[in-house]
């Protein structure tokens, strides 16, 4: 039995780890993503913002969002930032965004992500090196 689960578990974490990300609703308002190890790829930020987009589109409440980067690789290529910035300006423009943290990583991760918030130009959106401070900063209204 224990194999088994050991099969499940490691059959997941390559879906996981395939697919790019998880995603999660917790305490029924917050979207959390768990980022995986081949994050820095294009077609996956598409994907991803494509789930999002489904998902909040037809919602009353802006969305609220944790991005977890504990897993992702430490640097994206250029290309891969300046792709986000734009991916992610489309989306916010089309669902609307109450609030969005980013949080854990590397160092390096940090300051790429503090990089990649300025040049989308907005105050919504935080980075925080622990989840919990992320997830207070999500509460507060």
């Amino acid at each position: 039995m224990d194999t088994d689960n050991k099969n499940n578990t490691s059959q997941e974490d390559l879906a996981f780890n395939k697919k790019g990300y998880k995603i999660s609703i917790k305490e029924g308002e917050i979207m959390k993503i768990i980022v995986s190890k081949s994050w820095g790829k294009i077609e996956i930020m598409k994907n991803l913002m494509e789930e999002i987009k489904k998902y909040w589109i037809d919602k009353k409440d802006k969305a609220k969002v944790l991005v977890d980067l504990g897993l992702a690789p430490n640097v994206p290529s250029s290309l891969y930032r300046k792709t986000v910035v734009n991916l992610v300006k489309d989306t916010i423009k089309e669902i609307g965004v109450n609030k969005a943290a980013i949080c854990k990583g590397a160092l390096v991760q940090g300051m790429v992500t503090s990089f990649i918030i300025r040049a989308i130009g907005l105050k919504n959106i935080k980075y925080f090196r622990k989840e919990e401070e992320a997830l207070k900063w999500l509460k507060e209204e």
